[in-house]
């Protein structure tokens, strides 16, 4: 990646371990710089809190930068202000010496967990303790404390919750790593299925690509694959269609076979008249490309709609040059001349809107689906996923069943994205340009800063996990044969 700067290098530190001192002018030089860029080039920097409670975030974690400090601890104030601000598209990369340094080490939480409940289950039949048994504390520090400070690596769309206990179970061992430290082994007290009384054993850290293997065999591996992207199920017993879409990122080869599925899909199931009920399934689907998910949508949906009611950036010009990174050469340029065409002119309120032409209206397919629509959507849900759960959920008729979704369901910041290199540490900073408010209804139950709710929330229980049975599709499917009509609750 090249970064435009004259004076690169310069007064630059050489990063040669994890633990290695930085002088703390320069961590604070950092530090204002990566204000700098969130201030001038993050357009939803205030879109769940106030200038003021912003300001305040900054302030107090700029205090918390002192003498001797290291790359990782600049980290991690970095991601104290990125969490707080609240955007899923948001997150800081360590330099690439500092992140193979670390990789390197043997230091790693040997298994694959996840998070149930508030609950930390041990995620595997290969570990020393038994699949499904509970973690009460980790080296002396209870596991509500520790999943408390791990939150922070974990964005999520304003104030939601439950997108940070999906993306902690995925990523525990680097999370815990990044804000404890090296460990060479790990204390547990635990309590295993079935036991009343606690337990406790140590189990030796392991590397990196050890946690990488065993999380691809982890346990609750059945439930998750996300592959294929997209498929239709036919359950006719209870004339019943289930359309999966795990994904909308494709590329164009791929975009044209999800075309073609659609029109295949949606031409069948208007050819059966007895298929009543029609489950769309985006649990897994964390997002992608436009328009997949408008396009998905255009076969469901009942009147005209849109992406969009607004929709802005706060530059045309890319700011901060000197520090702005670019994957392929001419990308700044590229964004610019995008923007210019894509949005306003004249700035209203130091916002560029995008311009209309750019947020069409769309029209329901011909061979959209006319029977009972049934939407599952869960904590993984997000970005364009969670954008088009967003359309269905706004329907009036359409039963959502789950839980609540890690995208917002007003809105969000994404589109564009931009990096940017801060240049004593060399952190990269990443995050969308493009704030917008989707086109849905008000619903009083949806508060601002939340995900998609659903009508019915089934939750994964310690039992279904233990069983890998799933909880969400086994409720939808007995709803659907005990009450035809789908009540909304």
């Amino acid at each position: 990646m090249a970064l435009l700067s004259p004076l690169w290098g310069i007064g630059q530190p050489t990063l040669i371990s994890v633990t290695q001192p930085i002088p703390q002018h320069q961590l604070l030089a950092d530090f204002d710089t990566f204000r700098r860029i969130y201030q001038t080039a993050n357009s939803g920097l205030y879109r769940y809190r106030s200038k003021k409670n912003i300001d305040s975030v900054f302030a107090a974690n700029r205090k918390q930068i002192r003498p001797g400090a290291t790359v990782l601890d600049l980290y991690q104030r970095l991601y104290a202000v990125t969490d707080y601000t609240g955007s899923l598209h948001s997150d800081n990369y360590l330099p690439a010496r500092i992140d193979s340094l670390l990789k390197s080490e043997v230091s790693f939480f040997p298994h694959p967990v996840k998070i149930i409940d508030g609950a930390l289950l041990i995620n595997t039949t290969h570990g020393t303790l038994p699949v499904g048994s509970r973690l009460l504390a980790i080296n002396g520090q209870h596991v509500s404390d520790v999943l408390g400070r791990l939150g922070k690596y974990a964005t999520t769309d304003g104030y939601n919750k439950t997108g940070k206990s999906f993306l902690i179970s995925q990523h525990f061992a680097w999370y815990y790593r990044l804000d404890y430290g090296p460990c060479s082994t790990y204390d547990l007290t635990y309590l295993a299925p079935g036991r009343t009384d606690t337990s406790r054993c140590r189990i030796p850290a392991v590397a990196y690509s050890n946690c990488q293997k065993a999380f691809a065999q982890r346990y609750s591996l059945p439930l998750e694959k996300d592959l294929p992207a997209y498929e239709l199920t036919l359950i006719d017993s209870l004339a019943t269609a289930c359309v999966t879409v795990r994904t909308f990122d494709l590329d164009h080869k791929q975009e044209k076979e999800y075309r073609r599925f659609l029109d295949s899909t949606f031409r069948l199931l208007n050819r059966r008249p007895d298929i009543r009920s029609l489950i769309v399934d985006v649990r897994q689907n964390s997002g992608g490309n436009d328009p997949n998910d408008l396009l998905l949508y255009s076969y469901l949906a009942r009147q005209r709609f849109r992406e969009n009611k607004r929709a802005y950036t706060i530059f045309r010009n890319v700011p901060l040059p000197a520090y702005f990174v670019e994957e392929t050469a001419g990308e700044r340029q590229e964004l610019a001349d995008e923007l210019r065409t894509e949005h306003y002119a004249r700035a209203r309120q130091g916002k560029y809107y995008l311009r209309t032409k750019e947020n069409p209206r769309w029209l329901p397919n011909p061979n959209r689906f006319r029977g009972k629509l049934v939407l599952l959507i869960g904590p993984q849900t997000a970005s364009a996923g969670s954008l088009f759960a967003s359309l269905v959920r706004s329907d009036p008729e359409a039963v959502v069943i789950g839980e609540e979704t890690m995208g917002g369901y007003y809105g969000h910041t994404g589109h564009e994205s931009v990096a940017y290199r801060l240049p004593y540490t060399q952190i990269r900073v990443k995050f969308s340009i493009i704030d917008l408010d989707q086109d849905v209804r008000v619903l009083p139950f949806i508060p601002r800063g939340r995900g998609v709710f659903p009508d019915y929330t089934i939750k994964e229980t310690k039992e279904s996990f233990l069983r890998n049975h799933d909880t969400v599709l086994d409720f939808t499917l007995q709803l659907i044969k005990t009450a035809p009509g789908l009540p909304k609750r």
